[in-house]
């Protein structure tokens, strides 16, 4: 059994706040220590809080409670904010729906681009598509694949980058979700992801450019998975707001709990 203790350590002399974590279990969610002008532990980002990922195997996952269908048999959007830190050495996981073909799945190649793989109706053949753009370490990018019925549309920071067309909608059930790697632990993504979001809308539809995001997604009623990455302490629990509410979270290798540096 996982457990978990934190604890806050105040520096008078430097004005630093340290969150400290320590976790017996499989994976390790490392301390942060970060400090401002005011002495009071803020952030700055409206994003709260992020993950880093430090190891090959790193990953969280995420444990739906009951069954959850990523498109339902209609549209479907993907979308994350990460930043790549080192060039992937195959293929660097943002997200895996654990779908019977594992699908939809969105993550950085070892060429840098961005690739998301939607399925064919019942998690049957999969169609690609991957970025004419490519990424640069270190960047901050809004990432998303949305597909309305056939056709899946990318978007980089918003912009249109690339499609792919089809055959027909797509309907992925799953009871867990991996962000940061894949179900093999062998595409750990060398970087940082906040704000996961799974929504069975086209929420961004034939290739329309769109203003990415600058606040923490709303819990509105329209997403699937919702994952803000704010609450430090897991193993545990997602936080009030985030989807499926009762999902449990487990972290696998070495993770770090850091200040969101998005948008």
């Amino acid at each position: 059994m996982n457990k978990v203790f934190a604890t806050w350590i105040y520096s008078l002399s430097a004005v630093v706040f340290t969150l400290v974590i320590y976790s017996c279990g499989p994976g390790v969610l490392s301390k942060n220590t970060y400090s401002n002008g005011s002495g009071s532990p803020s952030v700055g980002s409206p994003f709260l809080r992020a993950l880093q990922f430090t190891a090959s195997n790193s990953a969280v996952t995420l444990n739906f409670p009951s069954s959850i269908n990523a498109a339902n048999a209609g549209p479907v959007t993907v979308e994350a904010w990460i930043r790549v830190d080192s060039v992937p050495a195959a293929n660097g996981m943002i997200y895996q729906h654990q779908s019977g073909s594992f699908y939809p799945q969105l993550y950085v190649n070892s060429t840098m681009h961005l690739v998301g793989v939607m399925a064919n109706g019942a998690c049957g053949t999969a169609y690609t598509v991957t970025s004419v753009s490519t990424l640069t370490l270190g960047k901050h990018y809004h990432v998303a694949i949305s597909n309305s019925t056939s056709t899946v549309y990318m978007y980089l920071n918003g912009v249109f980058d690339s499609s792919y067309a089809g055959t027909s909608p797509m309907t992925c059930t799953a009871t867990t979700a991996i962000v940061g790697n894949d179900y093999t632990g062998a595409s750990g993504f060398p970087g940082v992801i906040d704000e996961v979001r799974v929504t069975n809308l086209a929420l961004y539809p034939n290739g329309t450019n769109f203003t990415p995001p600058t606040a923490p997604f709303p819990n509105d009623g329209t997403a699937v998975v919702l994952y803000h990455a704010d609450n430090p302490m897991i193993p545990g629990s997602v936080a009030p707001g985030e989807l499926p509410a009762s999902t449990t979270v487990s972290v696998t290798g070495s993770v770090n709990s850091i200040a969101s540096p998005f948008p």
